[in-house]
């Protein structure tokens, strides 16, 4: 029998190869099609290797930022710069520590920079008699605190500018003095020199207090000042007539003073290692609290400054032991005084300066 020859026949595709399946012609792709499969399929494979291998790093990043926290501590010194400074200067840094500075009680303070080591000494514009028998760095700002042997005590600001050096270099750091008030607080009949000084103040209201030298005995003397605003800005500082509070001390030769940022109450430490703490109220000066910090002991203060925030004394002594006294309000009281809140562990020598 001859096979069907019908015309559906004759326009149908050529017989596939046997035992193949024959394939609609909708679901043949074309080479550029499978190319570009086979490329996206290499793509998300390196892609999701490539997220992996991130996530990875960001975890090994982590733990060797972290890793040192869990080692001991270790300090490099990256350089040395001698500084032009005598026996009891005080030294110090700018901000940037750029430029160190050193005050030795001289007619002017030493500026060194940092990188080459460069000095520089600028006059602290004082009268030429002036001489200088005591000088504190103040806790609050760049200022250095000075007392000279008539009397009179006052304050220099240190003043920092920054330059670009030569041909757009790194930042230059230079030092500049400005001079503040100066008050008598010994008087023009009976001068005595300052054997210590202190100042301190927030906002309008400044307090200046000083340990003078006369020939009776060491006296402890206060000022107040007080600096009103205007629209331009700060105006004049208008002192108030020094005042002695040496009668409060009852006989106790004053060492050392020190005054708080609030320049409302003062803390005097006597030769025969008491403190005593003042307070000035609206009717005047008073005694609030005398103690001793050593008593337990019987150690001998050595040295007595604030912490920053001037609510708690470090206190050091002759054993090397650190008391630390904050103001707080005693059970059934109502007012705040100093008490021994921690103690650190003795030193192998005594302290001589926190």
């Amino acid at each position: 029998m001859q096979p069907d020859s019908t015309p559906e026949h004759s326009h149908s595709r050529e017989t596939p190869q046997r035992g193949l399946p024959l394939v609609p012609e909708r679901f043949l792709v074309s080479k550029s099609v499978l190319r570009l499969d086979r490329f996206m399929t290499h793509a998300i494979m390196v892609g999701g290797i490539g997220v992996i291998a991130a996530v990875f790093g960001i975890f090994v990043f982590i733990g060797g930022v972290i890793w040192p926290l869990f080692t001991d501590a270790t300090l490099t010194p990256l350089r040395a710069v001698p500084l032009d400074a005598k026996e009891r200067a005080l030294v110090g840094l700018d901000e940037h520590t750029e430029l160190a500075y050193s005050y030795n009680g001289g007619a002017g303070i030493s500026f060194t920079s940092v990188q080459d080591g460069t000095h520089t000494e600028t006059p602290l514009e004082l009268e030429a008699a002036a001489q200088v028998t005591a000088w504190r760095r103040d806790r609050h700002a760049d200022r250095i605190l000075v007392g000279t042997a008539d009397g009179r005590a006052g304050h220099v600001d240190l003043v920092f500018n920054q330059a670009l050096g030569e041909s757009g270099g790194r930042k230059t750091v230079t030092g500049s003095v400005k001079s503040g008030p100066w008050l008598a607080l010994a008087g023009t009949e009976n001068p005595a020199p300052v054997a210590d000084l202190d100042y301190s103040g927030e906002g309008e209201r400044k307090l200046l207090g000083a340990l003078l030298q006369h020939p009776q005995g060491t006296r402890l003397v206060v000022a107040g000042q007080r600096q009103k605003k205007g629209l331009l800005g700060g105006g004049k500082m208008e002192s108030t007539p020094p005042e002695d509070l040496t009668h409060l001390l009852e006989g106790a030769v004053p060492v050392r003073l020190l005054l708080p940022a609030t320049a409302d109450s003062a803390v005097v430490l006597t030769r025969d290692h008491e403190l005593v703490y003042l307070f000035q109220t609206t009717s005047g000066w008073e005694v609030r609290q005398r103690l001793r910090p050593c008593a337990d002991t019987g150690a001998a203060v050595t040295t007595v400054d604030f912490l920053y925030g001037d609510v708690s004394l470090v206190v050091g002594d002759d054993t090397g032991t650190v008391r630390i006294l904050s103001l707080n309000i005693p059970p059934g009281g109502d007012r705040r005084l100093f008490v021994e809140s921690n103690r650190l562990q003795a030193f192998h020598e005594p302290v001589r300066l926190f």
